[in-house]
């Protein structure tokens, strides 16, 4: 799936520098703003140059790229706002952060629900955690709970599965699902499908078809019973 940006722009927010990014010149008529309030960031667009939506990257080093968030426009014209809160980003180390508001082409439905769940998950997920999962892909089914300690896959548990005795096709955190759901989209999956735990954001259940020339390889699932270890 083909992903364009028109521009970009970054702020290193403890540095409290203002910059233009890679393509960016000095007449740039776009700005990017914030306020650090806490553990909460409130980031702002002016974008004169039309409807096209933004969105928000963090980056611990200025080369490697994260989406977080889309920007939404507050006054339906030039002005795109949006807030997270610092646990809301994976990963983020706040002695060394970037911030970058990016344009894209068009509007995504999908991505702009994909990016609010992982932030829904990553601020309220547990760190240790079991969870019950029933997945099926090709022929196969696993139905089992899966352990996870710390970002960390520490054990899995089959309750059922066909044919008997096979175990699931990974080990997946429930980071790992989103990352997989992730890198599906990024290679431009047939159809991906998800509904999302409305109180925690994790994915739910979901169907993946990477291609409908391709027998056999579609996925579906349903994660259950999230339970956090003390």
């Amino acid at each position: 799936m083909l992903e364009r940006t028109f521009g970009s722009i970054f702020v290193m927010i403890l540095g409290l520098c203002l910059g233009l990014g890679a393509g960016a010149s000095a007449q740039n008529e776009n700005s990017l703003s914030l306020v650090h309030a806490g553990d909460k960031l409130s980031f702002e667009v002016v974008d004169e140059g039309g409807k096209n939506p933004w969105v928000l990257q963090y980056s611990a080093d200025g080369q490697v790229w994260q989406d977080v968030i889309f920007l939404d426009r507050t006054d339906g014209q030039t002005k795109l706002t949006g807030e997270i809160e610092v646990t809301g980003m994976t990963g983020v180390q706040m002695d060394s952060a970037f911030f970058r508001a990016v344009k894209r082409s068009e509007d995504d439905a999908f991505y702009r629900e994909f990016l609010a769940a992982r932030v829904r998950w990553t601020i309220l997920g547990p760190s240790k955690y079991t969870y019950e999962v029933n997945w099926n892909w090709s022929f196969f089914t696993w139905n089992g709970r899966v352990t996870v300690v710390d970002g960390v896959v520490t054990a899995t548990e089959t309750i059922s599965s066909f044919p008997e005795g096979i175990g699931p096709l990974d080990e997946l955190t429930i980071e790992g699902w989103f990352q997989k759901i992730g890198n599906a989209r990024d290679r431009g999956a047939e159809r991906i499908v998800v509904d999302w735990d409305p109180e925690l954001g994790f994915p739910a259940s979901g169907f993946i078809d990477i291609s409908v020339l391709i027998a056999d390889e579609e996925q579906s699932w349903t994660i259950r019973k999230i339970v956090p270890l003390e």
